[in-house]
């Protein structure tokens, strides 16, 4: 699912979802890499990490990903605004238990020194409690 983030200069992966027919539908999702300065409009979402709600597979980058359930439904809200032609949300999100590497540990410690960052530059924050 991951290739590696440039070292030269400070990047981030976006998350692009896929439009669907219904909120319920199977989540599906294109990884892309930019620039931490992108002049690209994005979504930040902030979410609780609750391993009280059952994890969840979604396709990022046409490969099965299991995300926390509290996640994916985010995500699939998220979705569902894009839809409406007066969102104001873009279709571009940044979620770090997707656009980081998790299992990397190199990576989500220099990750998680941006996020402060990431926040700042994102044309809109979503917090999702549940």
């Amino acid at each position: 699912i991951y290739e590696s983030l440039p070292q030269d200069v400070p990047s981030v992966r976006l998350l692009e979802i896929s439009p669907a027919e219904g909120i319920d539908d199977r989540l599906s999702c294109r990884l892309a890499t930019v620039p931490l300065d992108t002049d690209k409009a994005y979504t930040a979402l902030s979410y609780r990490w609750d391993k009280k709600i059952p994890p969840e597979e979604i396709s990022v980058n046409d490969i099965d990903m299991t995300v926390g359930g509290n996640l994916a439904s985010a995500l699939r809200h998220i979705r569902a605004e894009i839809a409406r032609s007066s969102s104001p949300l873009s279709p571009l999100v940044w979620a770090d238990g997707v656009c980081i590497n998790q299992s990397d540990v190199e990576e989500r410690s220099s990750q998680v020194q941006l996020m402060g960052a990431v926040y700042s530059n994102a044309s809109t924050v979503v917090s999702w409690l549940g």
